[in-house]
């Protein structure tokens, strides 16, 4: 938060200055502080997930012949939890998020996020899950 709270920002009106703001939360626009940040609190994130695969409240899924199940995928600034359709796997992933946001203070944009599911879900499991 040292590199956060640092700046002071002053308004000039006509010249004189008129006021100081003291940033308290976020970085500026571009900083280029910004990226290490995000990558730093992405760690977080992917050690919470394989905390929960070590617990075994996340076995994620299998594809062809991997040795170990995959349980996240990451491209840039998105995300993609992959693992059983069940709601005790969706309440783990749940907790995950909802953990992560606390201690990063990033928050999942919910208009942007959406369910896929296997063909071979049965419908009541996708509506269980999707309810949630």
């Amino acid at each position: 938060m040292d590199f956060v709270t640092s700046v002071i920002y002053s308004i000039l009106i006509n010249g004189n200055q008129m006021g100081v703001i003291k940033p308290t939360q976020a970085l500026r626009q571009g900083d280029p502080l910004s990226p290490y940040l995000f990558v730093i609190c992405t760690e977080g994130l992917i050690a919470l997930i394989q905390n929960a695969c070590l617990k075994r409240t996340i076995k994620g899924i299998k594809m062809g012949s991997m040795l170990e199940p995959l349980s996240y995928l990451l491209f840039a600034d998105d995300t993609l939890l992959l693992g059983e359709a069940t709601v005790e796997e969706a309440l783990s992933f749940m907790e995950i998020v909802r953990q992560y946001e606390e201690w990063s203070g990033q928050k999942v944009y919910v208009q942007k996020y959406s369910i896929v599911f296997s063909p071979n879900v049965q419908q009541t499991n996708k509506d269980a899950i999707t309810n949630m």
